[in-house]
């Protein structure tokens, strides 16, 4: 299964990278990792334009939440050699 889970990644980058989403699928898939599981379902990447990441929120509580620990995130991004992002704008 493991094998599987990671072909299936290994095709999704593939076909960004031919795409030119690249950046925007790695972000996606790691998106969970970086802000945990609950603040993941609570949220969706909608783009990212000129290194800036722009993520929709379930409502304006978890949009605080998100503002609140932006910092946080940015640095993670950072730790995971995700260095394209600089800024982050959350919107409900």
């Amino acid at each position: 299964m493991k094998n599987l889970c990671s072909s299936a990644y290994q095709l999704v980058y593939d076909i960004a990278r031919r795409s030119g989403l690249y950046e925007f699928a790695h972000i996606t898939l790691t998106w969970s990792s970086i802000v945990g599981k609950i603040m993941a379902e609570r949220s969706s990447i909608v783009k990212l334009d000129h290194s800036t990441l722009f993520v929709k929120t379930a409502n304006h509580a978890w949009m605080q939440e998100f503002v609140l620990n932006k910092d946080h995130i940015l640095q993670l991004f950072h730790e995971k050699d995700i260095n394209f992002v600089k800024d982050i704008v959350f919107f409900v």
